[in-house]
């Protein structure tokens, strides 16, 4: 059960999230990592054959509930997105799926586009 604190998209992320695991053979791999708080978010995206287009996109975290739930808000918006689109995606974009964190909890979603960031700069080409 989570904290009272986190409304009820992020609870429904956490409890049941989306793309949780690997990709094997994945086309890009990003790692964001809170050194203080043994907080790990490791992003797989799987592109379209041009590397143009995200078509798969998984997640593990090691963290709080509102990590596992934008990780797992990310990994849904990801696929459809052009290279370049998800590189432009911003927190608004986690926040309309998951409405108002805990603001001790805002910089989750910061470690999900810095994991992105990482992934999108470690494309194999």
């Amino acid at each position: 059960m989570t904290p009272a604190k986190y409304n009820e998209k992020v609870t429904e992320h956490f409890l049941r999230p989306r793309n949780v695991g690997t990709i094997s053979d994945a086309d890009a791999v990003g790692t964001a990592i809170d050194q203080g708080q043994d907080r790990l978010l490791k992003l797989y995206l799987r592109l379209d054959q041009n590397k143009q287009h995200i078509t798969e996109a998984a997640f593990q975290s090691f963290g709080c509930p509102d990590a596992v739930a934008s990780a797992s808000a990310l990994t849904e918006l990801l696929p459809g997105k052009t290279v370049q689109e998800a590189a432009e995606l911003d927190v608004t974009a986690l926040r309309e799926i998951l409405g108002q964190v805990p603001e001790e909890e805002g910089n989750t979603t910061i470690k999900c586009l810095r994991a992105l960031q990482d992934a999108l700069a470690n494309t194999r080409s």
